[in-house]
């Protein structure tokens, strides 16, 4: 069972995806992704980690991603087939370091929320 701090960040962290509701297009990628949230302390001797399950959504047209209802820039060529992305702390201050990357043709996701926190998993495509 996931710790009360690793609770509390994910569940911070789910509430900061749902700022900028977006309704999903019915021809952008979406994947559902799974894997693990792993929260070091500022002095990296404490870690914890537990899951974290979310929807994944490309945007060509607008070059973003989508994670859950939160849009994030694209930060690298959407046609390559690892794309990066890095939210905008103007846009959204709350969000401010968070970044990372997915791999179009493994499914493979990493995403650093702020310090010390990473997620890493993988995304399989939605029917």
């Amino acid at each position: 069972m996931p710790s009360p701090t690793l609770r509390k960040l994910s569940c911070a962290l789910m509430l900061s995806c749902a700022f900028y509701p977006k309704a999903r297009a019915a021809n952008d990628p979406h994947f559902a992704c799974s894997g693990t949230l792993t929260v070091a302390s500022g002095s990296q001797d404490s870690v914890q980690e537990g899951p974290w399950t979310f929807l994944f959504t490309i945007d060509p047209d607008k070059n973003e991603v989508i994670i859950n209802d939160t849009s994030i820039p694209i930060t690298s060529d959407a046609s390559e087939p690892v794309i990066g992305f890095k939210d905008d702390p103007t846009a959204d201050a709350s969000l401010d370091d968070f970044w990372g990357s997915f791999d179009t043709l493994t499914g493979k996701i990493n995403i650093h929320v702020i310090g010390g926190t990473i997620f890493t998993g993988t995304c399989k495509p939605e029917p």
